[in-house]
């Protein structure tokens, strides 16, 4: 295993271990200090969607979402990996209305949803994949937005030379106090651009993200508006049965999270603003969950109240198709 990550999750059967996963977390305050680290928090890696936070940042600064009377459904939702639910796709297909436009002008390639029951619903109704479907339909729709605003052509906006992801750079070299310029950058799974960065910088980009008194005015502004709508609507930010919406939930909006993919996750604590990026070596949904959670609660994140609410998470068992209990995962 290589030396940047340390067995954190233990997965058993009975009382046999049966899997493991390696993890690497940075937590990071406002300053630029880090406060706690797993593994290397050095670690170059890619953030994907756990980048959303900041790539929805000009949608409120250059005053489009207010142009366009945007709700915090919309803003919370242009921060969304969703899960193509019902509500989801209803909003975005009303906003690209709106904003006149449709989906052959979103970027993303057609999906099904990624929830169970609104896949399955959709076959029923002899839906074919669709672009609205995609996880990232609300981001792009929020992109198209600041390009309808500013009078950016909508062609090519997932491009890394057009000016709408010109102003996403300049965001992340903002919030990172580094220049993006010089990040690897490679192509998402929606087709954006995708920079690599340091765990710990990225983890300094969301403390700085939710410390108001260390950013600009318009960027103040902007952050907070987008925290206070995924505090208020976390569900239109990822699902309903989502992990990042149960601790939104639990912990009355003070802590924000973001999954991204490949194991990626991000959280914030807007009290203390701090900020955490977390990496699973295997990039496994199962160990990130298990290690964000679990590492909120060893950093004593979490009362006893959120901690009874996010029971499931934090001593989660292990089902069989009978969903009977045949094991359960803890911290390794």
């Amino acid at each position: 295993m290589p030396m940047d990550y340390e067995k954190r999750v233990s997965v058993y059967r009975g009382d046999v271990e049966e899997s493991i996963h390696f993890g690497v977390a940075a937590v990071v305050n406002s300053s630029g200090e880090l406060i706690y680290s797993i593994g290397n928090p050095e670690l170059i890696t890619f953030p994907r969607s756990a980048l959303k936070f900041i790539q929805a940042i000009a949608l409120v600064e250059t005053g489009a979402a207010k142009a366009y009377n945007l709700d915090n459904r919309h803003l919370s939702l242009a921060c969304a990996s969703h899960m193509g639910e019902p509500f989801h796709i209803e909003l975005v297909n009303k906003w690209l209305t709106l904003i006149g436009l449709g989906n052959d002008n979103l970027a993303c390639g057609p999906d099904y949803p990624l929830d169970q029951e609104s896949f399955y619903s959709r076959l029923r109704q002899h839906d074919d994949r669709n672009r609205v479907f995609h996880n990232c339909s609300g981001k792009h729709t929020g992109f198209l937005t600041v390009c309808r605003h500013l009078g950016f052509e909508t062609d090519g906006y997932h491009q890394l030379e057009h000016p709408v992801q010109q102003l996403f750079q300049q965001n992340l070299s903002y919030f990172t106090n580094l220049d993006s310029t010089h990040f690897p950058w490679q192509i998402d799974g929606c087709g954006f651009p995708a920079p690599a960065l340091k765990l710990k910088d990225m983890a300094y980009a969301m403390a700085k993200f939710v410390d108001h008194k260390s950013l600009g005015e318009s960027k103040s502004d902007a952050s907070q508006q987008l925290q206070h709508a995924i505090a208020e609507y976390p569900e239109y930010m990822s699902g309903t049965n989502e992990l990042a919406a149960h601790l939104t939930n639990a912990t009355n909006g003070r802590i924000l999270a973001k999954i991204g993919a490949e194991g990626y996750h991000i959280a914030v604590d807007r009290e203390q603003k701090l900020g955490m990026a977390l990496k699973i070596a295997d990039g496994s949904v199962r160990g990130i969950n298990f290690l964000l959670v679990s590492l909120l609660d060893e950093l004593g994140l979490l009362d006893d109240q959120a901690r009874q609410k996010l029971k499931q998470f934090l001593h989660p068992d292990v089902l069989n198709s009978r969903q009977e209990t045949v094991g359960y995962i803890q911290k390794a």
